[in-house]
């Protein structure tokens, strides 16, 4: 759909160097742990967890009482369409968020017809596949926007990739199809553009301010492009939100990722630390703020697409709760879309004489 019909051969090394990284680190946490379900993170002490004793046996790996975003995942891939909405809102905690990010447990949802172990797996091989995907289009953009192929390195390697395909998380998802709707925009390819922006937002909603900060920063761009550009991807999930918030019984909408300016920083150094928090997870989450200020002025300086995308993951920085700060984990998860296109900007050579039918896009976005 995005990519080139004949396999662009340099563009393919980088992908495969890539996925290579990422399948190393899962071999070596396979080896050490022993079982796919570690991959999972389920928590002894969540919702979910009697599903999952149930479905996977009282001995089920459990990352302590706590687990993570990956157990979520799992319990919505037995029933992606929510067509029982209550025994989905029973498995996990603020339904309506969580079911809002649903293609990455619908498209692992078929590895459950050979069972539930095949479904263990199936969350670790499509983010495989996602890396490999991701990275190729990630090496296309970038070359694309005047960086070497190489740039595009930055996808596969990024931190939250690697903790996607460690912890069954739909970011990289995400991510790869954020940079497929860019690649798509260079492209002129606007439907393709279009097709990917929604598959982004339904996997992440914070993927709709990427593709509305295109849209109102990129004002070179043909008028209506820009408008469909986000307007299509922002109506898909709202019809998505209704229909999923409809099937679960309109439970309450409970977000509390975001804060007052700086309030975030204040409740983590309160709260948290250093009881939940350690001192690197607090050294990430201040680093954020000279890393986010660096992304603002360079994109003031540049206007580059991929920084215009990357913007809105940095401005949010003031704004993120306490919730989010506490863990690096979240700390980068939450910037890490800015991280890949920053990267891939750095590469840029600026004022390269170009004279591929792209041109005049690339400079309408610069």
């Amino acid at each position: 759909m995005i990519g080139r019909v004949t396999l662009d051969r340099s563009a393919a090394r980088v992908a495969l160097i890539g996925v290579a990284v990422n399948l190393f680190l899962v071999a070596l946490l396979l080896a050490a742990k022993g079982d796919p379900a570690w991959f999972v993170h389920f928590g002894s002490a969540e919702p979910v967890s009697p599903h999952a004793r149930a479905a996977l046996g009282d001995d089920v790996v459990v990352a302590g009482p706590k687990g993570h975003d990956g157990q979520v995942f799992w319990a919505v891939a037995h029933d992606p369409l929510l067509l029982d909405g209550k025994n989905v809102a029973a498995d996990v905690d603020r339904p309506a968020y969580r079911a809002q990010r649903i293609l990455y447990p619908a498209l692992v949802a078929p590895w459950r017809l050979a069972g539930e172990s095949a479904l263990l797996w199936g969350l670790i091989i499509t983010n495989l596949v996602v890396v490999l995907v991701g990275g190729y289009w990630a090496a296309l953009f970038a070359r694309d926007v005047g960086a070497p192929a190489r740039a595009g390195i930055a996808f596969a390697l990024n931190p939250l990739v690697l903790y996607s395909v460690v912890f069954d998380f739909a970011d990289a998802l995400a991510l790869a199809l954020l940079v497929g709707a860019l690649l798509a925009t260079v492209r002129q390819r606007w439907m393709a553009a279009v097709v990917a922006g929604v598959a982004a937002v339904l996997t992440k909603e914070t993927s709709l301010l990427a593709l509305v900060a295109v849209a109102v920063l990129s004002p070179s761009l043909p008028r209506v492009r820009r408008i469909t550009f986000a307007a299509i991807p922002g109506a898909a999930m709202v019809v998505w939100a209704l229909y999923s918030r409809w099937r679960l019984g309109w439970p309450h909408s409970d977000v509390h990722e975001f804060a007052a300016p700086f309030a975030g920083y204040a409740g983590v150094l309160r709260d948290f630390y250093p009881e939940r928090s350690g001192v690197g997870d607090i050294v990430v989450a201040f680093a954020l703020i000279p890393f986010a200020a660096w992304s603002g002025a360079r994109w003031w300086k540049n206007r580059s697409l991929a920084l215009t995308a990357g913007l809105p993951f940095a401005a949010l920085v003031p704004f993120l709760g306490s919730s989010v700060l506490y863990l690096s984990i979240n700390s980068l998860r939450a910037i890490g879309p800015a991280i890949t296109l920053l990267v891939i900007d750095l590469y840029v050579k600026r004022g390269a004489i170009d004279v591929s039918p792209r041109r005049a896009v690339r400079a309408a976005i610069r």
